[in-house]
């Protein structure tokens, strides 16, 4: 497909960006998101068990259903934000290189230092355990750093908000600055029908690099 025909394909409301996507070739992601999302199942299972006996407990368990009981407390909005908020504030940024690894929510938060995939994977799992509708992990490109960053998208209303480790801010994703890559949804992977950006070796896309370059 040529840059022409990519520019002229239609945008979609229903996807976050506006931009389409098509199903994603096999790739490490293709295959580890399965693995992920069986994780993060588990992880559900062990914070049910939480609530109902705090005593047996881990730490890491007992954060999370602090972080989301709270939210269950507020609507719309507010929730999204308190979620964005608490979770940013728990998680220290820190870089990591090498082979790309994805740790379970609770695993992210027992460790308590992730890079931008660990705040977006314990995002996606308290956004599961709000019932948020429609939410999704999505890779985006970043031109002004030149480097791949993962984020949130959650639908509310006709809008796709961004929920992001560098920002508290809520961003509309017509708005914000950002070249989506991939998204992560309950059915597979998918990419956006946008001209692949490059990949620098910069501190959250390092390793997503790597990933890439290995398969």
């Amino acid at each position: 497909m040529t840059l022409g025909a990519l520019l002229l394909l239609p945008m979609n409301s229903d996807e976050p960006f506006g931009i389409r996507t098509v199903v994603a070739t096999d790739s490490w992601f293709s295959l580890n998101w399965p693995r992920l999302q069986s994780e993060i199942r588990a992880d559900a299972l062990i914070v049910a068990e939480c609530r109902k006996s705090a005593e047996t407990c881990s730490p890491s368990a007992l954060q999370f259903v602090a972080i989301v009981d709270d939210a269950h407390l507020q609507d719309g909005l507010a929730r999204i934000g308190h979620l964005n908020r608490a979770i940013n504030l728990a998680i220290v940024a820190a870089r990591r290189g090498g082979p790309l690894v994805w740790s379970s929510p609770l695993a992210v938060l027992a460790e308590g230092r992730s890079d931008c995939n660990g705040f977006a994977i314990v995002k996606y799992a308290a956004l599961d355990d709000v019932g948020a509708p429609e939410h999704r992990l999505i890779i985006v490109h970043v031109d002004s750093t030149n480097e791949d960053h993962m984020v949130v998208g959650v639908r509310s209303g006709a809008r796709w908000l961004i929920l992001d480790n560098r920002t508290m801010a809520l961003v509309d994703s017509g708005a914000s600055a950002y070249a989506p890559v991939l998204e992560f949804e309950q059915d597979g992977v998918r990419q956006f029908v946008t001209p692949n950006p490059s990949v620098a070796s910069l501190p959250c896309s390092d390793a997503i690099a790597v990933a890439k370059e290995e398969h």
